[in-house]
């Protein structure tokens, strides 16, 4: 037998499941491409859509400050489909990230070689709640992609200046229990 302590109340105590409150968020890319153990998931990342006609990029952005910091959201950008449209909305959807992180275009117009590279740099996304429209369950969805804002203020406006090294926080899994 074990306990739980007394030093615990539950009723302030958040479930992982649950939906964060729509709004502006600061926020990093912590993961990208399919999971190993997923047989979707293609040598080069992208996963198989459920039926056949697609692959698509899977990325996880957590939320570095505030109240719902150590979330994550996950988003995925349709980049091959039978569907143009979803196409050319995944491709302007990652302009957007890279632009919100400071890509540098003009070096690398063609922009990352791998998705690791956009890994842990801080950007502002701005989240919405969606109602699934097959079971009518509510989710989280990143609507936009911003440069990152000072705590505390509005999101900034975009800017062609990269992102300081200095300003880019460590991995998750590089953090210590300070």
């Amino acid at each position: 037998m074990a306990t739980f302590g007394n030093n615990v109340n539950y009723n302030e105590v958040q479930s992982i499941g649950e939906n964060i409150p729509a709004g502006f968020y600061q926020a990093i890319v912590v993961e990208s491409g399919g999971k190993s153990d997923n047989p979707n998931t293609c040598p080069d990342g992208l996963v198989t859509s459920k039926n056949g006609k697609g692959r698509y990029l899977p990325m996880t952005f957590e939320v570095i400050e505030g109240d719902f910091k150590g979330r994550q959201i996950f988003k995925n950008f349709n980049l091959e489909n039978v569907n143009t449209q979803a196409v050319n909305i995944a491709r302007s959807e990652i302009k957007s990230l890279l632009l919100a992180i400071g890509w540098d275009f003009s070096t690398k117009p063609s922009g990352p070689d791998d998705t690791s590279e956009i890994h842990m740099i801080p950007l502002t996304i701005q989240v919405v709640i969606r109602v699934d429209k097959n079971t009518g369950d509510e989710r989280n969805e990143i609507k936009k992609f911003m440069p990152r804002a000072a705590p505390g203020s509005a999101p900034m406006q975009r800017s062609s200046a990269p992102v300081s090294p200095a300003a880019t926080p460590q991995a998750p899994w590089q953090r210590s229990a300070n």
